[in-house]
């Protein structure tokens, strides 16, 4: 929970990754790590040191999150379609 970080002290806070257009959710699947992009409606992953291994452009309008089920499954939202979607790989 949240209140387990309000009394910490001496937090060190560093990018991983920068040059994102506007970043707008964060997703882990064990080492890889999955950012949705609101500017250009992209999901990348990179791997835990920051290295970019993978993009995928969705049609979102408006990406605004992302998560992944527990079968792995990855979603996002569409704020502008109103859309809840679900990423099937080819």
């Amino acid at each position: 929970p949240l209140e387990e970080f309000s009394e910490v002290t001496g937090v060190t806070f560093s990018a991983l990754v920068e040059g994102l257009g506007k970043p707008s959710g964060i997703a882990l699947d064990g080492d890889t790590l999955f950012v949705g992009d609101w500017k250009t409606g992209e999901i990348i992953a990179f791997d835990l040191d920051g290295t970019e291994i993978g993009r995928i452009q969705t049609p979102a309008d408006g990406l605004m999150g992302i998560d992944l089920d527990s079968s792995g499954q990855l979603w996002y939202v569409d704020g502008e379609k109103g859309e809840l979607v679900r990423v099937d790989p080819n």
